[in-house]
């Protein structure tokens, strides 16, 4: 533990520095300034609308504006994280307050250790609150991963909270990341040889509120950390947004991050950049590593050498797609989808296509209704496909399809017509599921 918490002290010296960059969250106030008012009064007096409005509990109110105006839904998020944690001038706390906090958190458990010598370790149980919340209010999870070989091992991502650990198929959880301080984590990769094997790739690279610190791995089930030679400082605003580990080579993962597809072989140790496609999703074939796909903005790359060299696809996917996110049925790997966003929609359904010879070729086979939209019946317009935008395949079934957005839709027909699975607040009767489905 001596050596991560020396790699936190200095890389974390740069965490809040990048409160001052050009993030998304200032893309949509429209400046950085340092301090927390400036930014706040600048958007309000940019939109005067949204300070004018009653908010309330009413899904036809709060929630329902929350999930029809993307700008609002974020910078509601962002005001609401940080209107807390702020310095007594209103400005954004500097890198040593940090430090500091670690600093005197280690000697408050080095007293703890001695008064506990002198006098009985106290009993402390759990008061609340223990509901689950409706209607919002759940916090963030990035991604969840299953151990290949051992279903009852899962681990969750979550957005500034770490990583969560269950080995009961998801009944309980616990962290052990507390002492990592409170980061983002966007991927998880377990190697399919040994599961006390797993790495975490930092950062949110869904909502920005953090950047990454690189990947980090443990060889003994999460109980302890440590960097790997892919190691970033969050002042270089840097994401990592899938990290895949070789189904069949052990020791080789793949990072696809924000400067581009960098690949291990020595399970962690170096790292070697393969490519400088910034991809935004990335899917490997586990019957055949050796083919990969990813892509970036409306465009999709295959790979058939393990990541070494890349082919862009020749697609009919309109330039106005702004996001795709991808998936191989486990039933069929020949059998892969792309799920699509698109920007002259307002972030709405740009359309689902699909492959059945391996990525080679792409066909559409819908795009409508619109099923990144808020509407129980897909009629709204816009979505939010820039932030949530998530798409799986049944194990069984290469043609049933499950996509995620605002609400959850389900096809059986291969993307061609799709059902409302889940609503965001539970509309004509349908589950309820919250909002943003991001994995």
């Amino acid at each position: 533990m001596k050596r991560i918490h020396t790699f936190f002290l200095i890389t974390l010296m740069f965490i809040f520095q990048s409160v001052s960059l050009y993030s998304q969250i200032e893309r949509i106030i429209g400046i950085s300034d340092p301090k927390f008012s400036v930014m706040r009064d600048h958007f309000y007096k940019q939109f005067p609308k949204y300070s004018e409005q009653n908010y309330s509990d009413d899904k036809s109110g709060y929630l329902r504006r929350e999930h029809t105006d993307k700008n609002y839904t974020h910078f509601k998020r962002w005001e609401d994280f940080w209107s807390t944690r702020l310095m007594p001038d209103g400005t954004f706390p500097p890198s040593n307050v940090l430090i500091d906090a670690i600093v005197e958190k280690n000697a408050q458990k080095a007293k703890s250790k001695f008064e506990q010598k002198l006098s009985a370790k106290p009993e402390w149980s759990i008061i609340g609150p223990v509901e689950i919340p409706i209607g919002g209010g759940n916090g963030r999870i990035n991604c969840i991963q299953m151990h290949p070989n051992l279903p009852n091992l899962i681990w969750a991502g979550s957005a500034a909270g770490g990583a969560w650990k269950s080995t009961d198929y998801g009944q309980t959880w616990k962290t052990t990341c507390d002492d990592l301080f409170s980061m983002g984590v966007s991927d998880i990769a377990m190697p399919w040889n040994n599961p006390n094997i797993v790495y975490l790739a930092t950062g949110d690279h869904d909502g920005g509120h953090t950047y990454t610190i690189g990947v980090m791995k443990s060889t003994d089930g999460g109980s302890t950390w440590n960097s790997t030679g892919l190691t970033l400082i969050t002042s270089q605003t840097q994401q990592i947004y899938r990290l895949l580990a070789d189904p069949k080579a052990a020791g080789k993962l793949y990072a696809a991050t924000s400067q581009g597809l960098q690949v291990t072989t020595d399970a962690g140790v170096t790292w070697s950049k393969k490519s400088t496609i910034n991809f935004r999703d990335l899917e490997i074939r586990t019957d055949n590593p050796l083919i990969l796909i990813g892509c970036t903005g409306s465009e999709i790359h295959r790979s058939t050498d393990g990541g070494n060299t890349w082919a862009k696809i020749i697609t009919t996917i309109p330039t106005t797609i702004g996001r795709i996110s991808l998936a191989i049925s486990p039933a069929n790997q020949e059998y892969m989808y792309a799920l699509c966003s698109d920007n002259s929609k307002g972030s709405g359904f740009g359309g689902l296509y699909r492959s059945i010879d391996g990525g080679k070729t792409w066909v559409r086979r819908s795009n409508t209704p619109n099923i990144l939209s808020h509407s129980v019946d897909g009629s709204g317009a816009g979505g939010q496909g820039f932030y949530d935008l998530t798409i799986a395949c049944s194990y069984k079934q290469p043609n049933h399809v499950i996509i995620g957005g605002i609400n959850v839709w389900r096809s059986t027909d291969g993307g061609t017509t799709w059902d409302i699975s889940a609503h965001w607040y539970g509309a004509d009767g349908n589950p309820y599921v919250h909002a943003d489905v991001l994995w």
